[in-house]
């Protein structure tokens, strides 16, 4: 087995508006030890081997000054547009197959992982799991009804925290989410895959045929070898927009399931960010470069650049300023403001 691990680093981050932005998304923010989460994944992952990363063609300035940073080799695909995760998983795919690599681990950049131990174990878990099953995921402990990521149900044991996934169901509403965890069955889709490439590209074939036929020409026609790859624009035109989990992941009868042992956080939302580093006296996490005074502020995030920012009696709030830009939100209802400002633009 020839293991290629596949950095996924080109989504936008508008989620998580004003703090990323379209030249600056939230995967190359700083937010651990001047760290991004995107340096964080290839330390991370740096065991399995020298990375491919697939990114938007915008954010090569970026990518080449943080590998540089860590002192990181990896090998680029550039994408032209954003066509979703399926278009990236299929572009990454052919790549490596070329370069005799039969096995892929897809790994977002957007993850924020505690235990970077017990998360290699996980891994190692899975990979000797594709040899039977071709296709394996990691899932995750839910410790809360978020509506914002796909949830796996368990279903065979197989063996110590490996399962046959019998159900996906992407970004479930509050109360489905509330059942979801109660029932105990169901996990966090992390969206860190494993597959042999041969049968993702099969599955391509089958379920993503324009998106599979535009790419195997492109490479067929274009592909060259070195560490950077700048896929031909025309390739992208008129490609939909699909994720890897729709497009395949959904789709299957039979996926092996690894259970997390390792404290994962899915950095896609303020509610994820607020999380991470909350205090235990009012539930509040607070940061920025100016002053921020609170009174009988709780449950709230706060990061501000304002010289002076100040707060009082609010419980659930998202305050954002950056950039000259300000979000002020319900902390549950910030999920839309990537609609909102894509419709602006």
């Amino acid at each position: 087995m020839k293991v290629q691990p596949v950095i996924l680093a080109g989504g936008s981050g508008f989620r998580l508006w004003p703090l990323s932005q379209e030249g600056k998304p939230k995967q190359f923010l700083k937010y651990f030890d001047n760290l991004s989460s995107f340096q964080n994944s290839i330390i991370r992952n740096s065991y399995l081997g020298i990375p491919l990363i697939v990114a938007n063609i915008i954010h090569q300035d970026i990518i080449t000054t943080q590998l540089k940073e860590i002192n990181a080799q990896a090998k680029i695909i550039f994408e032209y547009d954003q066509k979703n995760t399926a278009t990236s998983a299929i572009a990454a795919s052919y790549y490596a197959k070329h370069q005799g690599f039969d096995t892929i681990i897809l790994i977002p950049s957007d993850h924020h992982v505690d235990d970077p131990i017990n998360y290699r174990h996980v891994l190692n878990k899975a990979i000797s799991a594709i040899k039977k099953y071709k296709f394996v995921t990691i899932g995750v402990a839910p410790t809360y009804p978020n509506k914002n990521l796909g949830y796996i149900k368990t279903g065979k044991k197989i063996d110590q925290d490996l399962y046959l996934a019998t159900k996906f169901i992407e970004k479930p509403d509050k109360e489905l989410a509330k059942k979801l965890i109660d029932s105990s069955e169901y996990l966090w889709n992390s969206g860190i895959y494993f597959f042999e490439i041969n049968y993702i590209l099969e599955l391509a074939n089958k379920f993503i045929p324009l998106i599979n036929k535009k790419l195997l020409n492109s490479y067929n026609d274009e592909l060259i070898f070195n560490d950077v790859i700048k896929l031909n624009e025309e390739t992208y035109k008129d490609l939909p927009s699909v994720s890897f989990d729709k497009a395949i992941s959904e789709n299957l009868e039979q996926i092996a399931l690894v259970k997390a042992t390792f404290k994962w956080n899915d950095l896609g939302t303020w509610e994820s960010i607020w999380n991470l580093d909350k205090d235990h006296e009012n539930q509040n996490n607070i940061q920025g470069k100016g002053e921020v005074i609170v009174h009988n502020v709780e449950d709230s995030y706060i990061n501000s650049d304002a010289k002076k920012t100040v707060a009082i009696d609010l419980k659930n709030i998202v305050i954002v300023f950056k950039n000259g830009e300000l979000l002020v939100a319900d902390k549950k209802s910030t999920e839309i403001v990537k609609q909102l400002i894509t419709d602006l633009d």
